[in-house]
């Protein structure tokens, strides 16, 4: 800490038994030096004291706290403005240790559903379906997610729906949405069934699909066990009041088995942490590409757009179980934060500011 001195320059000795007007003189000096002195040295101690209740308030009373980041605001995700009887179609990269694979989320105004599936391949073009319906429905609807060459699909044995492409699907992805008349009993739940679909390419010819789909190889652990070590694995520092409280680690790194339409992610590891100052769970994940994984860039993550003013980052309003996501890139790989609910973006940024990936092997 820097000092402040005061030069004074050092008065001639007082005469002996001073008295007269000269010693009036005098004690007025002195007194405006001392008073110059005491304003000097006030002042000094409220910037010695601003500084350090900065330091305090910013620390929290201990650690270090960091500005905040004054992100924009998080836009809603609602399917309210879309037209009747219309679908909005999301990919996002399953998270789960050791998965390779999509998690679609179909939103329709009466509301949204998710699942995860595989990734799509030549041999194996359909990616999810999903049915469902609501009260006062007249039909379910099947909503078929499939790759290019997937031109129709024949359904129930009767009749043909094409495919076509949505606004924010990827790599050529399609979508065939089929209505299927509910019948009129009291309890549809148990009536109802799931249209049979077969995949038709452009001639009209059935598509035959293989089991050419890569497998998963991961283990689990929660507490108390230690987090799990394997072919990656994640570090948080300079972030206190983090606790690990569960996740999966992929075995083993190995390439998709078959040729995956457009691009693909692996998910090396994802752990779940619960962050005490926010207090809220976010689940960090490290996403390698699929097709050559540790050793090729993956692609850019659908859905993805760059953080204003925050260079490196990227969210998206929606993944995995309707999770918003936040992701940076590290070395060839993405180390991706979800979760925390709506206006968590900050939550997952801080996160992601502390978290570093090592691949061991």
């Amino acid at each position: 800490m820097s000092q402040l001195l005061i030069h004074d320059p050092v008065p001639a000795p007082p005469p002996a038994n001073p008295t007269g007007p000269e010693q009036g003189v005098i004690e007025e000096a002195r007194r405006r030096r001392r008073a110059r002195r005491i304003r000097a040295l006030t002042a000094a101690t409220i910037v010695i004291a601003a500084a350090a209740g900065v330091l305090v308030a910013m620390s929290g009373g201990g650690t270090p706290r960091e500005a905040p980041l004054h992100l924009p605001a998080e836009p809603p995700l609602s399917a309210r403005r879309l037209p009747a009887g219309s679908i909005s179609v999301r990919l996002s990269p399953n998270l789960e240790g050791g998965q390779a694979g999509w998690c679609v989320t179909i939103l329709e105004r009466s509301g949204g559903s998710g699942t995860c599936g595989p990734l799509p391949t030549v041999g194996h073009p359909l990616l999810v379906g999903s049915s469902g319906w609501t009260q006062g429905d007249s039909d379910m609807t099947t909503t078929e997610v499939t790759a290019p060459r997937v031109a129709y699909f024949l359904v129930n044995g009767s009749r043909r729906v094409a495919t076509k492409s949505l606004p924010g699907l990827p790599y050529g992805l399609r979508v065939a949405i089929i209505h299927t008349p509910l019948p009129r009993s009291v309890n549809r739940a148990l009536a109802a069934r799931s249209p049979t679909v077969v995949p038709l390419d452009a001639r009209g010819k059935p598509i035959a699909e293989s089991r050419d789909y890569g497998a998963s190889w991961f283990r689990d652990w929660n507490p108390p066990a230690a987090p799990l070590k394997g072919p990656c694995e994640l570090h948080v520092s300079g972030l206190e009041g983090v606790t690990a409280e569960w996740g999966q680690v992929a075995t083993a790194l190995r390439p998709y088995p078959t040729r995956i339409v457009g691009h693909g992610f692996l998910s090396c590891m994802d752990t779940e942490y619960y962050l005490a100052r926010a207090g809220r769970g976010i689940r960090a994940s490290v996403l390698l590409d699929a097709a050559n994984p540790g050793k090729t860039a993956p692609s850019p993550i659908p859905g993805m757009v760059p953080i204003p003013n925050l260079p490196g980052f990227y969210n998206s309003s929606i993944g995995q179980r309707f999770e918003p996501m936040t992701a940076k890139r590290q070395g060839d790989m993405w180390v991706v934060a979800a979760g925390g609910g709506r206006n968590a973006e900050e939550t997952r940024v801080r996160l992601l500011r502390h978290l570093t990936v090592t691949l061991p092997l």
